[in-house]
C-alpha cells in the first residue's frame, strides 16, 4: 500500500479473499481510486492546490515538520494543526524567499519545491543539513546541483507557419 501511495495512487478499497479451496492462503485485493493521492492529501491538510509532483515534495516536508512538532509539543502534531502551522510557519515564508531568490521567472510554489530539493541535495553532498540559507544562496546564484529540477531549462520556441505543400 505504501508503494502505491508513493506512486500517487489512493487506496479505495481493501479485501482479503481466499485464494485456495481450503482457505489456507489469502490474497490481498486492492482497488485504487486515482493518481492524485498526494495532491488531495495536501489540499486536505493545508488547502493548497498543487500538482501531484509538487504535492509529493511538499507533503514530505510537512511530515518532517510534523515529526519535529510531535517531539516538541505532541498536541500540535495533529494532522490538521500541523498542516496549518506548516503552511503559515514554513511554506509561506519559504515560498516568498525562494521566489525572491529566483526572481520573476519563478512560480512561487515551484520555487519552494526547488528550494527543498536543493537543500536536500546540498545536504547529501556535505553529509549534514546545510540549512535554508545555503540552499537559497545556491538558487539565487543559479548554482543548484546539476541533478536538481531547479537546473532544468524549459525552452520554448515560437513555431512558424509551414509552407504550403501541393502534390
Amino acid at each position: 500500500m505504501r508503494r502505491l501511495n508513493e506512486l500517487g495512487f489512493a487506496i479505495d478499497e481493501l479485501a482479503l479473499e481466499p485464494s485456495t479451496d481450503d482457505r489456507s492462503t489469502l490474497r490481498l485485493k486492492v482497488a485504487v481510486a486515482n493518481r492524485r493521492f498526494h495532491a488531495q492529501e495536501l489540499r486536505r491538510l493545508t488547502g493548497l492546490e498543487v500538482g501531484e509532483g509538487q504535492a509529493t515534495i511538499l507533503l514530505n516536508d510537512l511530515r518532517a515538520y510534523q515529526s519535529r512538532l510531535a517531539t516538541e509539543r505532541p498536541e500540535a502534531a495533529d494532522d490538521v494543526v500541523a498542516g496549518f502551522r506548516w503552511r503559515t510557519d514554513v511554506f509561506e515564508p519559504g515560498m516568498v524567499k525562494a521566489a525572491a531568490a529566483l526572481g520573476d521567472v519563478a512560480d512561487p510554489i515551484q520555487a519552494f519545491c526547488d528550494l527543498l530539493e536543493v537543500r536536500w541535495l546540498l545536504s547529501e553532498q556535505e553529509g549534514r543539513d546545510v540549512g535554508e540559507e545555503a540552499a537559497l544562496t545556491a538558487l539565487a546564484a543559479r548554482q543548484a546541483p546539476s541533478e536538481s529540477a531547479a537546473q532544468m531549462v524549459v525552452a520554448e520556441t515560437a513555431t512558424a507557419s509551414f509552407p504550403e505543400v501541393r502534390g
